[in-house]
């Protein structure tokens, strides 16, 4: 298995390495494999026609679609480089905010998902979905809090908060949640 995280780069390659466009053909389709979006690519070789060859299969992770972004609300600065690493990482863009007062002033049809601390002055985490909420948005939200009460998991399930996740914060955990609700949203 081949895999390559640039159509564009990988279609030239090919191209160039069959000697020319009209020697390939290529095919995409979009795949859902365990949450994660994958794109498939496949390969008809012009003398397939003539032979008894298959279709060389290509599989590589799928691009983000439409520059969706991710908003990184909290308010220590060190979590925040933190999270926004591991989004990045992952590739995903981001967008930060220090408080909910400036992440409701950022939010845009853009934003595909949220991770949101729950504790921040002078509007916290649930101040911030309450608010999303009553402007009949449903951006996903992932908690990300230091701890973990019953209180706090009542209110998340109420407003339909995603994930809730303990500091500190775990990359493949994250990753998981952010797959999860987007896949879950249709993103």
């Amino acid at each position: 298995m081949v895999i390559h995280s640039d159509f564009t780069k990988l279609k030239q390659s090919l191209i160039f390495a069959c000697r020319g466009p009209e020697t390939t053909d290529l095919r995409q389709k979009r795949l859902h494999q365990r949450g994660s979006l994958f794109t498939l690519v496949m390969i008809y070789p012009v003398w397939r026609i003539t032979s008894d060859h298959p279709p060389v299969l290509l599989l590589f992770p799928a691009r983000p679609m439409s520059a969706a972004q991710i908003l990184v609300v909290e308010d220590n600065d060190f979590v925040r480089m933190q999270i926004v690493r591991f989004l990045k990482d992952a590739g995903h863009e981001t967008v930060e905010a220090k408080d909910g007062h400036e992440a409701l002033g950022l939010m845009s049809a853009n934003i595909a998902a949220a991770v949101v601390d729950v504790r921040m002055e002078p509007m916290g985490g649930l101040d911030f979905i309450r608010a999303v909420r009553g402007r009949d948005l449903e951006t996903p939200v992932i908690l990300v809090t230091g701890d973990q009460t019953t209180d706090l998991l009542e209110q998340a399930a109420k407003w339909g908060v995603g994930a809730v996740l303990i500091k500190p914060v775990v990359k493949d955990r994250l990753i998981k949640a952010i797959e999860r609700v987007l896949v879950t949203r249709g993103t």
